[in-house]
């Protein structure tokens, strides 16, 4: 007994030696936090002014608070958290589609079941491949709206059965059932898209040990993706218009005239409240011509403001609209644009808003003085760059200056099967006289990074500051 005791001692003394040394040395790298610069090109003069404020973290535990100056003296704070608890306010994602294979809508409709599963039944005796082609028009009018919802205290969510025999159907969460009900008919009857004639989906259906095996080829196809803009107690939505491409078709716009209860395609708002969204009064906003295309939709609450980019007579145009009188504040085009061909990010920021294109060619816009907005910077980087900008990172951070367009961008390694950040980042800016600066840097907590994911220090966020003065 007297041994067991002296054992556990020895171990609570040792223990309580780490947690001392472990604490010393927390409270120095608190203070000591330093920075190493590991490759640079370009001109230090861009970043002139610059403060990277970085939060890091060990287990979301212990935060590193620091003040980054690339060439010049940094601060760090280290505190203390409790786990548990979301740190960061709920993101909601309004309407978002459901996908729908063909198994979806053969549950769906009584016909179109009959002939998809009756396939299937005949490949029980053969075990052999079937090769079908579906033809959505001859089974349905109008494309079958399948959405999910969420908004702040309330959520619709749309499942899939695994009987054939069994239809698709909807959990309700913060809202009553017949409420949500009520919303989903409103919408259904809201975006009425007809189906097109060409819309072909052709499967190729095999007998596996469990179940069937269904590859799909897509011709000229139509699947409802949802815009949305939220604020604190409207949502602003509306769909995209085309078809998806593939190799055989390019996109094709369809019938979107009995959209809108017949006012057409545009934006559309409806209210919610808590528990409650309020069907009954949604509507039309804002018109958009049916021969145009809605590629992303957002907005600032604060601003009052809905941000409508467009694809429209081939290019690519920012639509900036007052979101009380829905009446246009400016209209700007910014590239050309190509739906099968080109991709442009957007990116909101509080003082300017982004857009790259094919990650390589960056511009901004900003707001005048006199409420307008209009291109403030445009900067093309070369395929082949000595500073390693391949795209554009969607987890960056960036400030706009003015001349100078700049970005924070944080690095990641991987590790074992995952997927981790290290404590490793770039900064890279773009001058708008062509100059570029692009510097890699790591830090002294970076050190304590190990292959386990539990005693990894990484970076957790960034924002970078702009100080004219200095």
């Amino acid at each position: 007994m007297k041994k067991t005791l002296c054992v556990f001692l020895g171990l609570i003394i040792i223990l309580s030696s780490l947690t001392v040394a472990l604490a010393r040395e927390m409270d120095i790298q608190s203070e000591n936090v330093e920075f190493t610069l590991n490759s640079e090109t370009g001109d230090r003069e861009l970043l002139q002014g610059i403060t990277a404020k970085i939060e890091m973290s060990h287990l979301e535990n212990l935060i590193w608070n620091i003040d980054f100056s690339p060439f010049s003296e940094s601060k760090a704070e280290l505190t203390f958290k409790k786990r548990g608890g979301q740190a960061d306010a709920p993101t909601f994602h309004g309407i978002w589609g459901s996908y729908l294979d063909i198994r979806d809508f053969a549950r769906d409709n009584k016909k179109l079941g009959e002939y998809v599963f009756g396939v299937e039944k005949s490949l029980e005796k053969t075990g052999d491949s079937a090769e079908i082609s579906i033809r959505l028009k001859d089974y349905y009018d109008y494309y079958p709206v399948k959405i999910n919802l969420d908004l702040p205290g309330l959520s619709i969510y749309y499942y899939s059965p695994i009987s054939h025999e069994e239809k698709g159907g909807y959990s309700f969460y913060g809202i009553s059932e017949a409420r949500g009900k009520e919303f989903l008919r409103k919408l259904s009857d809201y975006i009425r898209i007809p189906v097109r004639e060409d819309d072909v989906r052709k499967e190729t259906v095999e007998k596996m040990e469990s179940g069937y095996s269904h590859a799909t080829e897509y011709i000229n196809t139509f699947d409802y993706n949802f815009l949305n803009a939220q604020f604190s107690d409207r949502l602003f939505f509306t769909v995209g218009n085309l078809t998806g491409p593939n190799e055989n078709c390019p996109s094709v716009l369809v019938d979107t005239s009995e959209m809108g209860g017949g006012d057409g395609y545009g934006i559309y708002s409806v209210p919610f409240a808590e528990n409650d969204i309020k069907s009954e009064e949604m509507k039309t906003v804002f018109r958009i011509d049916e021969s145009s295309s809605v590629i992303y939709l957002d907005g600032s609450e604060e601003k009052n403001e809905l941000y409508v980019c467009l694809l429209e007579n081939g290019n690519f145009i920012l639509k900036v609209i007052d979101a009380s009188s829905f009446s246009e504040i400016s209209s700007v085009t910014l590239f050309s644009y190509s739906y099968e061909k080109d991709h442009i990010g957007f990116v909101k920021n509080e003082d300017f808003l982004l857009f790259y294109k094919n990650d390589l060619e960056l511009k901004t816009v900003t707001k005048s003085s006199d409420g307008t907005y209009s291109e403030a910077f445009h900067f093309v980087i070369p395929q082949e760059n000595e500073y390693g900008w391949d795209y554009y990172d969607y987890e960056s951070n960036a400030v706009f200056c003015g001349d100078r367009l700049i970005f924070f961008i944080r690095d990641r390694e991987n590790f074992s099967d995952q997927l981790k950040k290290s404590a490793k980042f770039r900064i890279t800016a773009f001058g708008a006289d062509g100059r570029v600066y692009s510097g890699e840097w790591e830090n002294s907590l970076g050190e304590n990074t190990v292959n386990t994911y539990e005693a990894f220090v990484r970076i957790n966020k960034a924002e970078l500051i702009f100080d004219e003065s200095m």
